[in-house]
């Protein structure tokens, strides 16, 4: 990741983190609320043959940790602080339902298996 950098996530967060704690504390809403695991091969080729493919900075993992890792990783690897748009952040309507409810953690820190955060010069998302 570089100075003005964009961070694209490839799907909304939050799917996986939501079930687990369903599972866990007994919430009942687990069948509602799907784990979201996907095969990420295709998606990754797709990115890098796409037109900007070739400005793809870096790839990172948004299953652990969730996108505050992402952002903790970058932040300790380039030196650079981010500063993420809250309101940008994909998060589907159940899930912020949920963090709401539960007001257990902070929205970034919801994981989602089969997403990726893609690092691209912000020109490519304009």
């Amino acid at each position: 990741m570089a100075a003005g950098d964009s961070l694209l996530l490839t799907g909304p967060i939050g799917h996986h983190t939501a079930h687990l704690l369903s599972v866990r504390e007994g919430l009942g809403f687990e069948r509602d609320e799907l784990s979201d695991c996907a095969l990420l091969n295709g998606l990754i080729d797709a990115v890098l043959r796409s037109p900007f493919g070739q400005a793809v900075h870096s790839i990172r993992d948004v299953t652990r940790g969730g996108f505050t890792a992402v952002l903790h990783e970058y932040a300790r690897a380039t030196g650079l602080t981010p500063h993420p748009n809250e309101e940008a952040l994909p998060i589907e309507r159940p899930e912020e339902q949920i963090t709401d409810f539960i007001k257990a953690a902070a929205r970034w820190s919801w994981c989602r298996l089969g997403a990726r955060g893609i690092a691209v010069p912000r020109r490519c998302c304009a």
